[in-house]
This record gives C-alpha cells, structure tokens and sequence, in this order.
C-alpha cells in the first residue's frame, strides 16, 4: 500500500476513532480551522504556538524530527531559534513563509496538523540552487508533545511536487534546472523511455502509452506472486490512488532492485492492456493467473528494469530499528541460517567478516524450510512483527515452539509470504 495512502487512511481513522468534541473554530492564526478532537488540549496550544511563531523554544532540547523525505531525521542543531527557525522547514530554503492549516487531529499527546506551505525559493533546498519561485504545496505533520513542549515531529509531503515548482525535473540521470531541459517534446520524451512519467500519467489516458517503451515512478505496493508488483500513483491529497502492475519481464527478475512495500520505484519497460493470458504469451515464464483475478487495472507494465529511488531496508536495518518496521511489509536478502522450528529459522546479511545482522524468518505459506540449505541465499517477502511467539501462533494459526524461539529472544520476526533462491 502506498505510504500516502496509509497516511491519509490514519488521519480517516483517527477522525473517526478521537471523540467528536468539535469542529471548534480556534483563536489567532486558526481562526475557522477545524479541529477534530479535545479542542482545549494543552498539546494542541503548544503546537498551534509553534506553527504561528516558528520558534525554537517549543521544542525539547532533545526532539526529533524526521521529513520522510530524506532518510536520516533532521539534526536538533539545525533546529535553531530566532531568524533561523525556518531552517527547520526544508532546510531554511524559503523566505515569506506561510503556514495556512486547513485541519488539526488531536488524540492525547498527538497532534495530527495538516497545512499548506508556501514561500520563495531564496536559499538551496538538498542541493538545488535556489530558482527564485514561490511555491505552495500541502503538507501534513504529526507531533508528539510531552510537558509542553514539542518531542517529535513526522513531516509527509510531496517533494517531486516541490522540486516541480521550482523549476526542476529529472531527466533519469539527476535534477535538471529549467534552462539546461530538453527541447524533445513531453511525447517524444515520452515514447523514447526518457521521460520519467508518473504513475496517473498512464492510468489517466493509457491508450496513448499502450506499445511505448516507457520510464515511470511510483510508490511500491504490494507483490502479485513472486514476478510483479503494485506501482501506485504518489498524489499527496488524491483519495482515488491509481496503480499499474508491474511485471518482470524475465522470469530471473529485476536485476538489483528491491521491491520494498512504501518506497520508490522507477521502472523502464513495455505498457501493455491488462490482459494476463496476452503478456504470458510474450513472457519466457508463466505468471498465475489466478493471482490477478480479483485485480482492476488498467494497464501492465512489462520491465526491463527497476530501480529502487529510496534507500531499502536490509537486515541490520529490521535489527537495530524494529520498532519503525513493526507491521510493514518488506523484501530483504539475507542468508539460511540455523533451524529454529521446522517453519523458522535465522535469517542473516553476512559481511567480509562475521555477521551484519540476524532476524527470525517463519511462516508456513512457502516453501518447507527443511528443503532450504544452510548459507543459501535467499530473497524473502513477509511482515515484520514483534518476537511474540503467541501473537504469531494466534495471528497466522500456525505452530510455533515458543521453547526453541527463547533463545533468540531478541530478534524481530519476518513472517514471510514468499521466498525466492537467489543463488
């Protein structure tokens, strides 16, 4: 599922599930914006203070920020006070800030804001040159508050959408400013694989990419089978996602490429009608029909190649952070280790010395575990859990000997859906 969408579905849930206190209208700089939740709570204040006066000193001395942008959060130095507060705002690029809200969601200490940002393009933004632009695009955060003051902050935008106002494009090799772009018409670009398409450019009107050699990016969803995947559309405020399917066009796969539920993906290949008995027909493999029965879309992208646009996740990762993978789908590579249970074993990333990393690989939906060779490699797709060996037996009605699973106590777990030798 796409990550935009499973942000959107959150706030949906939470305006259903935080008591309807009232759509209050507020004070000051949130005059008629609506809030769902406890009107008067003192977390609301403190975040609704922060928004007006963008200042420091709402902030803990020790909060963390992340802008899911960017893969590490943003350093609590640059979180400074003052005439610098905006650097906290996309690296401090824009002059004549604006915060509008249009919504605040509030459930005890979580105060879910959505906002536009708008402001000029003055200072460079992750590399860019400044282009002078004033921009304006929709924004949503979500901070934690704990003795009045700010001690998280997640931030979800659309940077693509960013990067476009300011006059940038990717052109497939890196950000091209407007006065070094192409004069190859958007259709050329288009039918010749170099433009980088979005997903809605395709479902919006496939009959004119239907045959084209193409090259899209989207947000990976979830695997059809061992070959393909969802490409969903990456549209910040569109509650009518829309997705292509992507299929290998090799039965060998998709050379380097990772596809990790909620990450980024381009893909260069073939658009073709969605007709399954059609692109088997093409295919050196047979792709199960079945698996794509209940599956309404309007086009099937057959791919030369992808290429992951987000860092992917890896074993050492799952160990040393679970907590931010509990529940998500992912696909990492690793090797066989040692037999837990006959549906468990250790799953680990070796490095020219030792080990890297080790997770616990269960699940009784694949391949008998006692077939596997220990050391062999493998690329497994599942949900990483908590080590709850009841929640597991529960959850997925399978057996677990919670006996043997205690002395690896403190690993997470990837319940798998497929396994995929890669040796």
């Amino acid at each position: 599922m796409n990550r935009l969408k499973v942000l959107l579905t959150v706030l949906l849930v939470l305006g259903v599930l935080v008591p309807a206190v009232g759509l209050m209208a507020q004070d000051d700089v949130t005059t008629d914006v609506p809030v769902i939740g406890d009107q008067d709570s003192a977390a609301l204040d403190v975040v609704q203070a922060y928004l007006a006066e963008r200042d420091r000193a709402y902030m803990a001395t020790d909060v963390t920020m992340y802008d899911r942008s960017f893969d590490d959060p943003v350093a609590v130095d640059d979180m400074q006070t003052g005439e610098s507060t905006d650097m906290v705002f996309f690296d401090g690029a824009f002059t004549d800030v604006s915060i509008a809200p249009t919504r605040y969601i509030v459930t005890g200490n979580t105060v879910v804001v959505e906002y536009t940002f708008s402001g000029a393009n003055t200072e460079p933004y992750d590399d860019l040159s400044p282009s002078g632009t004033v921009i304006s695009f929709p924004v949503v955060d979500i901070y934690e508050v704990q003795d009045n003051v700010i001690t998280m902050v997640r931030r979800y935008y659309d940077s693509a959408e960013l990067r476009r106002q300011m006059g940038y494009m990717d052109d497939g090799s890196g950000m091209v400013a407007p006065e070094d772009r192409t004069t190859t018409s958007p259709d050329d670009q288009a039918a010749n694989g170099e433009a980088v398409l979005a997903v809605d450019d395709i479902t919006d009107d496939p009959s004119v990419y239907i045959g084209q050699q193409v090259m899209v990016e989207g947000s990976i969803g979830d695997m059809v089978g061992a070959h393909s995947f969802y490409l969903w559309d990456q549209d910040l405020i569109d509650l009518d996602q829309e997705y292509v399917i992507v299929v290998s066009a090799s039965e060998d796969g998709l050379a380097e490429f990772y596809p990790v539920e909620e990450t980024t993906a381009r893909v260069v290949g073939t658009v073709r009608e969605y007709l399954i008995a059609d692109i088997n027909a093409e295919l050196d493999y047979n792709l199960d029909e079945n698996a794509f029965a209940d599956i309404d879309a309007v086009a099937v992208i057959v791919a030369d190649s992808a290429q992951n646009e987000d860092t992917v996740q890896t074993i050492p990762q799952v160990e040393s952070d679970p907590n931010a993978f509990y529940g998500r789908t992912v696909t990492l590579e690793g090797r066989v280790g040692e037999l837990v249970d006959e549906n468990t074993f250790v799953f680990y990333e070796d490095q020219l010395i030792g080990v890297a990393g080790r997770i616990l690989a269960t699940g009784t939906d694949v391949p008998n575990y006692q077939g596997l060779d220990e050391d062999e490699r493998v690329r497994i797709t599942g949900v990483v859990q908590p080590h709850d060996p009841a929640f597991v037996q529960s959850e997925y009605a399978m057996d677990v000997d919670a006996a043997a699973w205690a002395d690896y106590d403190e690993l997470p777990v990837l319940v798998t859906t497929s396994v995929t030798q890669i040796d």
